[in-house]
């Protein structure tokens, strides 16, 4: 039980640490340095929830 946990946790890290490389150029706000956006646009970290 205990093993079977810690595997499915390993898992579990591991996807986390891909889509983590993945998505970390997105998550940059040096990407956007050579897009043009419209003035009043917000970074992905500035979005609340409703």
């Amino acid at each position: 039980m205990i093993a079977s946990f810690l595997v499915i946790f390993a898992a579990f890290a591991a996807c986390q640490a891909l889509l983590t490389v993945k998505y970390a150029d997105f998550l940059t706000p040096a990407s956007d340095a050579g897009k043009s956006t419209s003035g009043n646009a917000r970074p992905v970290g500035a979005a609340k929830m409703a």
